[in-house]
């Protein structure tokens, strides 16, 4: 018999199968017909009746007299017999995805004499039974366990998982848990009939973006990242974990999330966050998690070592301790070895400022014009800056006029306002971008009763350090988040002149 294209229509109709009662072409029905007839005739003796099927067993047609009906009944009972005497041979292969490694397998079954057993692959198939008997419309269940562990990080496939169709509609070797079962009742190798099945792993994927770092009304930073779970195979669960790891001069006042599972809730500022435990996940599912951090930072004395350093300064790769470095990671069954993990760094705008005197020059009408360049540059992610500069000249030197131009759209003359000149105020700037400010303070000096105490000081006279009212002392100063607190300011050094 053959059940596999050997020419009949591969199914097998047994005997009375949607007739009751037996006709031809259903299992072992003998058709003997006229040329049969008039052979079994001739050496019987006798010429075969044909009548109706009659007979004392319902499962066999039996015609024509007794001796005849016996011989018929031989014919059948052999068949039988071949069938009850015939063995079957369930194989089983497995062919799964090239990241799935199996860790064991078993079976147990309802089969006589053959209750189960641990498997062992050979030549790439268990074998599940081997001559196995089985009566006549007789059925054996078998249950197959395999214990498999999966690796999508370097464990020896190609780190993809394929799940069950992806790509190919029907089931393949080599997609999900793909399974293949043959069966073998006649000893020639060749299977009378084969079945698969193919399941799903769940098979999990995140992914982590940063969002912006939005500055607030109180000069902190409302830092946004979304996560996103992507499970590719079948239904799982899964704990999610976020780790931060900023630059050391950045401090977390408090952290939140939200998600579409749907979860939320407020976290620690310690920086290491569960935010998914034992998360059950559909096939095919996503969840995605809004994280959101309120941080400071502080580059003058405030814990680090006031030196901002971005995302991949020095490393191309970000790395924690820089920027608003963060990572995640996700555990699809609780081992404590991550299934997937992701990381994301943005920037802070970390911002300097440094000023150069350029020249004094002297003027048709005796004065002079003080002339400096301030630069400001941003070593982090965009933001915008106050940008000030406060005058703190001798007290016999005038000012009689200020203005400043720049490469950031802006130029002005200046009024003095509580002692300082703003030169910028909310100014945008880009990530690693730079604006030049140059500074042209127009200035008179008298030592005969011109106002002054007629006696110049020096910068550094007395002090070491310039201070306030000595020489042509400056200082510039760079708020960049609207606290009133400058994040930088230029060195006396560097901005107070001597009247020469």
């Amino acid at each position: 018999m053959n059940l596999n294209g050997g020419g009949g229509d591969d199914q097998y109709t047994s005997c009375g199968e949607g007739t009751t009662t037996p006709q031809p072409g259903q299992g072992l029905q003998p058709d003997l017909g006229r040329y049969e007839q008039r052979r079994y005739a001739g050496s019987h003796g006798r010429r075969l009746r044909r009548s109706a099927c009659t007979g004392r067993r319902k499962d066999v047609c039996f015609s024509g007299t007794a001796s005849q009906r016996h011989v018929q009944r031989d014919l059948y009972d052999y068949g039988i017999k071949r069938r009850r005497r015939g063995s079957i041979r369930p194989e089983g292969h497995a062919w799964f995805d090239n990241d799935i490694a199996i860790n064991s397998a078993s079976y147990t079954s309802n089969a006589p004499g053959n209750g189960g057993s641990g498997l062992t692959l050979a030549g790439g198939m268990w074998t599940l039974a081997n001559d196995q008997s089985i009566a006549a419309n007789g059925t054996h269940t078998y249950t197959l366990v395999v214990n498999v562990s999966m690796n999508l990080n370097g464990g020896g496939g190609d780190d993809q998982y394929t799940s069950c169709g992806e790509g190919t509609t029907t089931p393949q070797p080599g997609q999900g848990l793909y399974n293949l079962t043959s069966i073998d009742t006649n000893n020639d190798g060749t299977p009378e009939a084969t079945d698969d099945a193919c399941g799903d792993l769940p098979a999990l994927d995140v992914e982590k973006d940063f969002v912006s770092a939005a500055l607030q009304a109180n000069g902190t930073y409302n830092v946004t990242y979304t996560i996103t779970v992507t499970n590719e195979g079948g239904a799982g669960q899964y704990d999610l974990v976020d780790q931060t790891g900023f630059d050391n001069d950045i401090t977390i006042n408090s952290a939140s999330f939200t998600s579409t599972v749907p979860t939320n809730g407020a976290l620690n500022a310690s920086g290491n966050w569960t935010l998914a435990n034992d998360q059950a996940i559909a096939a095919n599912g996503t969840h995605t998690y809004t994280l959101v951090v309120n941080v400071s930072m502080n580059l003058n004395g405030g814990g680090g070592d006031d030196q901002y350093t971005s995302c991949g300064e020095g490393t191309q790769v970000p790395q924690p301790g820089q920027g608003l470095y963060n990572y995640t990671a996700v555990d699809a069954n609780n081992d404590g070895v991550w299934e997937d993990d992701d990381d994301a760094c943005g920037d802070l705008p970390a911002l300097d400022v440094e000023k150069t005197f350029v020249s004094a020059a002297l003027q048709a009408n005796g004065t002079y014009n003080v002339i400096y360049t301030i630069t400001v540059s941003n070593e982090g992610g965009a933001g915008q800056y106050d940008l000030k500069d406060t005058p703190g000249f001798d007290n016999d030197i005038a000012i009689n006029s200020a203005s400043y131009t720049s490469n950031a759209g802006t130029a002005a003359a200046l009024t003095l306002a509580g002692g300082m000149w703003t030169l910028a105020n909310d100014q945008s700037i880009a990530a690693n971008g730079t604006h030049t400010y140059t500074l042209v303070v127009n200035v008179s000096m008298n030592l005969n009763g011109g106002g002054g105490d007629d006696q110049y000081t020096s910068c550094g006279e007395g002090t070491t350090t310039p201070q306030p009212g000595q020489g042509l002392y400056n200082l510039t100063s760079l708020d960049t988040n609207n606290d009133g607190t400058p994040e930088a300011r230029t060195t006396p050094a560097a901005t107070c002149l001597h009247w020469t």
